[in-house]
């Protein structure tokens, strides 16, 4: 009987074996999806320095690939149903603009596709009550995620190791 675990590291062997270009992390500590509406064109410039010293690599967020993100650092590309950076006029994904922008641009070492949206303020979603509850506590909201993003992330570094 074959573990899901096995069949997980035939299948990465396999996978990786095939690409044109494998891409392995080298670093187990990256920096997630912050999208260039969300924060500073200084600190993403600044992550991405960072990154390229840890050997890591920067997740653009949703808000595409800026110049801010190209100082050394290998870039996951990260698109969702903006299609930010990728889309046709009429808004829909364009392929074409996808190969051109990878080759265009080497350090983008893989994409990351979010294959939906997340709950929606003001859409009738859990969060809604909870906003006008804590509204003006910016700060409270942000520690308690990054509190739950650490937390996420030392539990899956526990699984791997």
């Amino acid at each position: 009987m074959v573990t899901l675990m096995q069949l997980s590291q035939h299948f990465y062997t396999v996978r990786q074996n095939n690409r044109k270009k494998p891409y392995r992390p080298g670093s187990i500590v990256n920096v997630s999806a912050m999208s260039f509406g969300s924060i500073s064109a200084a600190a993403i410039e600044a992550l991405n320095k960072g990154v390229k010293k840890a050997n890591a690599y920067h997740n653009t967020g949703e808000g595409g690939l800026s110049r801010y993100h190209k100082h050394g650092g290998d870039i996951i590309f990260h698109f969702g149903t903006g299609y930010f950076g990728v889309r046709t006029e009429d808004g829909n994904f364009s392929m074409e603009k996808m190969k051109k922008l990878v080759e265009d641009n080497p350090c983008i070492k893989a994409i990351e596709i979010k294959l939906s949206q997340g709950t929606k303020p003001g859409k009738g979603d859990a969060l809604t009550a909870l906003q006008h509850k804590v509204n003006g506590h910016k700060e409270v909201l942000m520690h308690l995620y990054n509190l739950i993003v650490w937390r996420n992330t030392l539990i899956r570094l526990e699984k791997n190791f």
